[in-house]
């Protein structure tokens, strides 16, 4: 599912977010340990009106247990994204993870990988899985 946020009065968009549900190669769903993954949440414009990326999120996460019966929902962000921290706690997400990231540059892109533990470590990728109230 793909939830695309948009606005008539601004004629842009605001946001997106997705989960991969199907049985192929790109999926976010765990079919054996039951499990899915919100991916790729993205809030564009700052004009959005407030509370926009909450009242996505939770209609994502309403009907993932409504029509996948997930034992849990994960999602993952970068460590020093305060705000989408901030966010996904006041939806009930805690923190069960870190994962170490090293930052790759190219002629023309910015990669961040997993960083092996002798290596430097750059940032910090946080996992967090959602507690249903």
């Amino acid at each position: 599912m793909l939830l695309l946020i948009c606005s008539a009065r601004l004629l842009t968009w605001i946001g997106f977010l997705a989960m991969i549900v199907d049985c192929g190669r790109h999926s976010s769903f765990d079919f054996a340990q039951g499990t899915c993954e919100i991916d790729n949440i993205v809030r564009g414009k700052a004009c959005a009106p407030k509370g926009i990326m909450w009242a996505a999120v939770k209609t994502l996460l309403d009907w993932a247990y409504a029509e996948l019966q997930p034992r849990e929902v994960q999602l993952r962000t970068l460590h020093d994204n305060t705000r989408a921290l901030v966010l996904y706690h006041r939806l009930g997400f805690l923190p069960f993870a870190l994962y170490p990231l090293k930052r790759i540059e190219g002629n023309d892109f910015v990669e961040w990988i997993s960083a092996e533990p002798q290596e430097h470590i750059d940032r910090f990728m946080v996992a967090m899985r959602y507690v249903r109230r």
